[in-house]
């Protein structure tokens, strides 16, 4: 299976007089226009998605609903999962992706340290030299399974600028 995970987009900060809670935190508007761009990106790299499992706050749930309608997905491919809310255990993310195991390609939408930490244990075996990721930032990973037997392969680390800059190349 290739798991894709990627962090969610730019959001508003607190405190802010339009949010009170940091689980209501949307994209700004400068947010969705680098997810989209990123999300061109994802696209033009060939990427294809079977389903898209999301942390349910405003910020990560804003960002895999733009990533589903950049890759024409239905909204029902988006899934959220309380796995994805940051400091939840990484096994509890191993568990939200069993009953998903037979499909070739998910993308994980979350949150910073805890993302991290998963690519880092997934790839490393541990989680104490995490993997930062940028906001819109992408990384893919290989398993073997789920729970994987071995060292997942790191196919790929990208920065939001790095996949913009894919997704506006013009091909030859």
């Amino acid at each position: 299976m290739k798991l894709s995970i990627m962090r969610h987009g730019i959001a508003e900060t607190l405190p802010s007089s339009a949010i009170a809670r940091d689980e209501d935190r949307k994209l700004t508007k400068e947010g969705r226009t680098k997810t989209r761009l990123v999300a061109d990106g994802l696209k033009r790299l060939g990427l294809k998605f079977d389903l898209i499992l999301t942390s349910p706050l405003a910020r990560a749930r804003e960002t895999a609903e733009i990533v589903a309608e950049q890759f024409g997905l239905a909204k029902k491919s988006i899934k959220e999962t309380s796995a994805l809310v940051p400091g939840s255990p990484l096994t509890d993310i191993l568990k939200a992706l069993q009953p998903y195991k037979d499909l070739s390609h998910i993308l994980l939408v979350g949150h910073q340290p805890q993302l991290g930490e998963l690519a880092s244990n997934l790839v490393c075996g541990h989680k104490d030299a995490p993997i930062r990721f940028k906001k819109a930032g992408v990384c893919q990973v290989e398993l073997d399974g789920v729970p994987p037997a071995t060292a997942s392969v790191l196919n790929f680390l990208l920065t939001p600028s790095q996949l913009e800059l894919i997704g506006r190349a013009k091909s030859t």
